[in-house]
């Protein structure tokens, strides 16, 4: 039982870090769809280096931001596809 506990407590926060990033529409919060679009018309840095940029400007984890990088990357993606649709 106790080599349960620590997956139990890293399930937990992963699911508990994704209701956090999320909006209430069950996609990625607004505030960081629009740090990211604007970083990446900005041309700033590749949006594989966004994690950084994000860690800094909301206050998250390396984990957190990774979620939301490649959250808005899916996005991004099935957007784009619709688009050229």
């Amino acid at each position: 039982i106790y080599r349960a506990i620590p997956f139990l407590f890293t399930g937990w926060c992963a699911y508990a870090s994704r209701r956090v990033l999320m909006g209430n529409s069950g996609g990625l919060s607004n505030s960081y769809k629009q740090f990211l679009d604007d970083l990446r018309e900005s041309g700033e840095t590749n949006m594989f280096g966004a994690t950084a940029y994000i860690m800094e400007e909301f206050g998250l984890t390396r984990h957190a931001a990774t979620e939301v990088v490649n959250t808005w990357m899916k996005e991004y993606r099935k957007d784009d596809q619709a688009r050229s649709a």
